[in-house]
């Protein structure tokens, strides 16, 4: 992602190029997460988590109605302007796992690894790739992170340049599958399972691959933020105590 705020303002993220929620104060998360799985020649199907987020902010206030405004994104079906660049078809959905709030964008795209994508000719392409994934002989690349940016997670293997650049002109078979997803499980990650980023790196699936995975970082990824869950949560807590209330209402006037 390039820079990292949501989409209700006008940056655009570093290293995926989301655009995020409006705002340069507005939301903020500590991650982000794309699973893309290539089910035609030209369509794949994209899901998006922006994991952990919340607001700098800890004006009460400004914080009831950030929450509020999470409630309203969670209720536009379909969304009117997906976050998740280039996303067609849209569905989001906003829920708490794990303590943290989470924002999952799910819908189709063009297939990355398309003809009519690798060889240029999509004029979009030419300002920014929120995927950025690229065939090179018998391997399929990932990169285009910024520096701010760690890879948290993947189903491919990380490698630097140098050394992806030496063993595809040795190695006669795909490199080995490695990493740890992450998708699916519920425990936290770690300081010892970041890749570390002495120099640039990639991540490398074998040509054959046709689901793909990985994890950045976020902008609060590590700082001082503010999550937003226990407003949400509470605030979710009192619509459904509303709805509640209103259902058990119609049911006594249908009664008498």
């Amino acid at each position: 992602m390039k820079s990292h705020a949501f989409k209700l303002g006008c940056l655009v993220c570093a290293s995926i190029g989301v655009f995020l929620f409006t705002g340069c104060s507005s939301f903020t998360y500590e991650n982000q997460s794309w699973r893309v799985a290539e089910v035609s020649d030209s369509s794949a199907d994209v899901i998006v988590r922006y994991i952990g987020v919340g607001v700098t902010s800890k004006n009460i206030e400004k914080r009831a109605g950030k929450a509020k405004k999470l409630i309203e994104l969670a209720n536009e079906k379909p969304p009117v302007d997906p976050i998740t660049p280039k996303l067609r078809n849209a569905s989001r959905k906003v829920f708490v796992q794990d303590g943290k709030i989470v924002v999952e964008e799910s819908g189709t795209m063009r297939n990355p690894l398309s003809w009519f994508e690798q060889t240029g000719l999509n004029v979009l392409n030419w300002f920014y790739d929120p995927i950025d994934l690229s065939i090179s002989g018998r391997y399929i690349i990932k990169s285009g992170w910024g520096d701010p940016d760690i890879l948290l997670a993947t189903n491919g293997r990380v490698t630097d340049e140098d050394t992806f650049a030496s063993s595809r002109l040795s190695i006669n078979t795909p490199l080995a599958i490695g990493g740890d997803t992450q998708w699916l499980r519920d425990e936290p990650l770690g300081l010892t399972d970041l890749a570390a980023r002495e120099k640039h790196q990639i991540i490398v699936w074998p040509r054959a691959s046709r689901l793909f995975y990985w994890k950045l970082s976020g902008p609060a990824f590590n700082k001082d933020w503010q999550s937003l869950a226990p407003e949400f949560i509470a605030l979710m807590k009192e619509t459904q105590t509303e709805l509640k209330t209103e259902t058990q209402d119609e049911e006594k006037i249908e009664i008498k």
